[in-house]
C-alpha cells in the first residue's frame, strides 16, 4: 500500500460505484531518488497503484488488477511540478469482476487515464 507513504488522500467523496479523490504526492518518498535523479517523476506503476487503492475504497475491499486495457499518460506526473492531484473513477461490479474507468488530473488538466478489470483479492 502506498497511501500515507507515497501519497495522501486529502479529500474524498464516494457513492455506490463512483469516487472522487483529492490526493497529494509525498515529495519525500524514496522512489523519487531513483526515478529519475535530478528530474524526479512519478513512476507509472505507482500512479496505477494509487488508482487501484482509490478503487478499493469504492469497492469496499482489496482488489487485484486482472487486466489493464488502457493506460494513457498525457503529461508527466511530478510532485515538484504539481503535488496535488484529483482522481475520478467508476468501479462497476458484475459477477465478481470490476470494470474500472479512471482519470487523474493536475491543475484541471488530464494527466492519466486508465481502463481495466479488477477482481476481489482473497488473500
Amino acid at each position: 500500500m502506498l497511501e500515507n507513504k507515497y501519497f495522501t488522500v486529502t479529500a474524498s467523496h464516494i457513492t455506490d460505484t463512483h469516487g472522487e479523490f483529492d490526493v497529494r504526492l509525498e515529495k519525500g518518498h524514496p522512489v523519487y531518488a531513483g526515478h529519475f535523479p535530478g528530474n524526479p517523476v512519478s513512476p507509472g506503476v505507482c500512479n496505477l497503484q494509487m488508482v487501484k487503492e482509490c478503487a478499493e475504497k469504492v469497492a469496499g475491499h482489496a482488489l487485484t488488477f486482472r487486466r489493464v486495457a488502457q493506460y494513457r499518460l498525457m503529461e508527466v506526473v511530478s510532485p515538484w511540478k504539481e503535488p496535488d492531484l484529483h482522481i475520478s473513477l467508476d468501479v462497476a461490479e458484475t459477477d465478481g469482476q470490476y470494470k474500472l474507468t479512471a482519470k487523474m488530473t493536475a491543475a484541471g488538466a488530464e494527466v492519466i487515464s486508465v481502463k481495466g478489470e479488477l477482481i476481489a483479492n482473497n488473500n
